[in-house]
């Protein structure tokens, strides 16, 4: 697997130049150049299903951060899908909005009243909505394997890009795993 960046944490506001972020129970203070690279590695929703990485993060042409916060715990770069779904979770933000007559198929989230920020195929809504419950992201990748009758690990693989598309729509953030 070639390695992929993704970002730790809730973005929580800014006073003044200093950005806070939120792991766990736990909070962060991030210098601008921080801020920009955590907010990077989140990726664009126009290259959602692909590699996002250190090459990805740096063509953006800011400060290079990633160093500073990988021990931090605000990025994670992961080699390996089962060490990196055993330590996070995801944690669903903005409101599920159903399907529509178009597409019965997809579901929408976003805000009510405005136009949806996402459409997502039933096994991704499925781990946005549901996934925050299970006790980490393999264990609720796992039990969507289950109901699909596939390998928990063939399921992790696939849900990675997928999990981008809702980090950098602004639908969900990952988080560490509760002690």
């Amino acid at each position: 697997m070639t390695a992929v960046i993704f970002p730790i944490g809730h973005y929580a506001g800014a006073v003044g130049s200093v950005h806070e972020v939120r792991v766990g129970w736990g909070r962060h203070e991030l210098t601008e150049d921080e801020f920009g690279t955590w907010i990077l590695a989140h990726g664009l929703a126009s290259a959602a299903g692909g590699p996002w990485g250190r090459t990805e993060i740096a063509k953006a042409g800011l400060p290079d951060r990633i160093d500073a916060l990988l021990p931090r715990g605000l990025l994670v770069e992961v080699t390996a899908a089962d060490e990196f779904a055993a330590l996070y979770r995801l944690r669903p933000l903005l409101v599920g909005l159903g399907n529509s007559v178009e597409s019965p198929d997809r579901h929408a989230i976003g805000v009510p009243g405005l136009p949806p920020v996402a459409h997502l195929d039933p096994r991704t809504y499925e781990l946005w909505h549901w996934g925050h419950l299970a006790p980490s992201l393999h264990q609720a990748c796992a039990a969507i394997a289950q109901v699909d009758g596939e390998p928990a690990a063939t399921a992790l693989v696939g849900m990675l890009g997928q999990i981008r598309h809702l980090l950098a729509g602004g639908c969900a953030y990952l988080d560490a795993v509760s002690p």
